[in-house]
């Protein structure tokens, strides 16, 4: 498998047409080669249909945020973070992600809050992306669209996820 245009590791590799988590567990975040060829190989079995999207592993904050409108009149009516419940342990072999198994369990791991200080930078980073991307898209009416940080540092950088609509 050609690696030379890849970003560095960490990398994320998972199904480009899932959702939901679908096809995430703790073998997606991949941490050199024989990491990466297991979980595309992985992959590839549960999902023979698909190809495999291969990104940079995104470190930072992830966030939903709501938009209601059309185009460049949408506006942003919530943002919501997801917390990644680590059993009260700092172990970074823990998932720092959402996965399927994580979201399905009936311990499931991941948690919300309802963010509402407007004066957070990274929040205002992530409206803005979020507005863009809506208008960019075309979208209209509600939906939201998924944004995660590139690091936990605060200069981070977001980066849409996705897009889902009504």
């Amino acid at each position: 498998m050609p690696t030379a245009s890849l970003p560095k590791y960490p990398l994320f590799a998972k199904p480009v047409a899932e959702g939901s988590s679908k096809g995430i567990d703790t073998f997606n975040k991949v941490n050199n080669g024989a990491e990466l060829e297991l979980a595309i190989q992985k992959l590839k079995t549960t999902f023979p249909d698909q190809d495999i999207l291969v990104e940079r592993f995104l470190a930072g904050r992830e966030l939903t945020v709501s938009i209601l409108g059309t185009g460049f009149d949408g506006r942003v009516i919530g943002t919501r973070e997801h917390l990644f419940k680590r059993n009260g342990r700092d172990d970074d072999d823990l998932e720092n992600f959402a996965s399927w198994r994580g979201k399905m369990s009936s311990e499931c791991r991941l948690r919300y809050n309802d963010v509402h200080d407007m004066d957070d930078p990274q929040l205002q980073a992530a409206s803005r992306v979020a507005l863009d991307a809506w208008a960019a898209l075309g979208c209209r009416d509600a939906g939201r669209v998924d944004i995660r940080f590139d690091t936990e540092e605060a200069d981070a950088v977001p980066n849409v996820l996705e897009a889902s609509l009504g």
